[in-house]
């Protein structure tokens, strides 16, 4: 749909609304869940329990149990061979579609940083130590980044369209803020978006070896947090400290 003009050449902004909302997060399954923990002030960190973290500084994380998100999943078929990222997906899109069954969204935006890469682990390892590649198939067939949005809209019969934003941590925020633009720019009118991961040791250790996550609590405005800080510096020490150390490595 084109944008409206007015005679004075400005283009007028069409108005942005959220008309549904579904969530599957540690804080809870579900908006009134997440509303509780909020409320309640708990951060439903517990120690990682889907892999092995001895080696690692930081042992606790945000994890949504399985036993829950597949208790009403058959299974038996498709739906045992979806990574655990689709099924958070179709849990929270369908408690979105029961706030508002009658939404038909033009187009997907979704962001994602690492999408099903659990199921990347498996097939490396397993090609690694020479194991069984007999699930192979599964494991790349669900380990793409669109994947889990295609089998959440292929669920509730949804056939728009999907865009895929990987950015990193703000993959989410790029998402919803693309699609917030799409919409008030008059482009489409219905837009259907939101981020998602599941937890995956790589990503986890990844950011433990940058000792960006804290053993502790998590103090995000604390000057004295454990984890990565911002160190101060102006531009010139800045630059002095690239130059230093770039001259230290071309002596080694």
């Amino acid at each position: 749909m084109p944008k409206p003009a007015v005679p004075n050449g400005k283009n007028i902004t069409a108005r942005v609304a959220v008309v549904a909302a579904g969530v599957v997060s540690p804080l809870g399954f579900g908006l009134s869940e997440t509303l509780d923990s909020l409320q309640e002030a708990r951060d439903c960190i517990t120690p990682v329990t889907r892999f092995s973290v001895a080696e690692c500084r930081c042992k606790t994380a945000g994890q949504v149990s399985d036993e829950r998100l597949l208790s009403n999943r058959n299974k038996a078929g498709r739906a045992r061979r979806l990574h655990r990222a689709s099924h958070m997906m179709i849990s929270a899109l369908g408690e979105a579609l029961a706030q508002s069954p009658q939404f038909k969204p033009e187009l997907t935006i979704v962001g994602t940083t690492s999408g099903g890469m659990s199921y990347g682990e498996d097939y490396f390892r397993a090609l690694k130590r020479h194991d069984s590649l007999r699930h192979s198939p599964t494991w790349i067939a669900n380990y793409p980044a669109q994947k889990s949005v295609i089998d959440a809209q292929e669920t509730f019969g949804i056939s728009a369209p999907c865009q895929v934003i990987s950015n990193a941590c703000a993959s989410g925020t790029n998402a919803i803020g693309h699609a917030f633009e799409c919409v008030r720019s008059g482009r489409y009118e219905r837009i259907l978006t939101g981020g998602y991961d599941a937890l995956s040791e790589l990503v986890f250790v990844g950011f433990d070896s940058l000792q960006a996550s804290t053993p502790e609590k998590c103090r995000p405005f604390d000057r004295d947090r454990t984890g990565m800080k911002a160190q101060r510096f102006s531009p010139w020490k800045i630059s002095m400290r690239l130059e230093h150390e770039a001259h230290a490595f071309s002596q080694k």
